[in-house]
């Protein structure tokens, strides 16, 4: 086996075995979430941006953010010294590495409302027999 072969194989065991990908729905918007040497993501719904137009410099919503640019809930551009992340509607995604981890924006908590004819959702204070 070759020097080039071994420190590829090396190479691809060290940055598999520290790579964690997660695909959960329940309390985050649909998508999946990478965490490790490279960190990123990808989702999929509105965020819950409230100012139609905000920019900051050398901060950012995400560690290690160099600036961040959002309008409302239509564009978001995020970048990192080694990484970006772009939002266009409700599409969301993000990758970097080393100092830039990219963070999912904010979204609508989305709890389930029970039924309306549960007993939850009614008011009466009328005695069940």
């Amino acid at each position: 086996m070759s020097k080039q072969a071994l420190a590829a194989l090396v190479l691809a065991a060290a940055s598999s075995s520290c790579t964690l990908v997660e695909l959960d729905s329940r309390e985050h918007p649909s998508g999946f979430e990478i965490s490790g040497v490279v960190d990123g993501h990808v989702a999929f719904g509105f965020n819950d941006e409230r100012t139609p137009l905000r920019l900051e410099l050398f901060d950012g919503r995400s560690s290690g953010a160099l600036a961040e640019l959002v309008v409302w809930k239509l564009f978001r551009l995020e970048i990192g010294l080694a990484g970006l992340d772009i939002g266009i509607g409700p599409l969301d995604a993000g990758l970097g590495v080393l100092f830039y981890e990219p963070s999912l924006p904010s979204y609508p908590s989305a709890a389930p409302q029970p039924p309306a004819s549960s007993p939850e959702s009614r008011n009466d204070t009328t005695p069940k027999p």
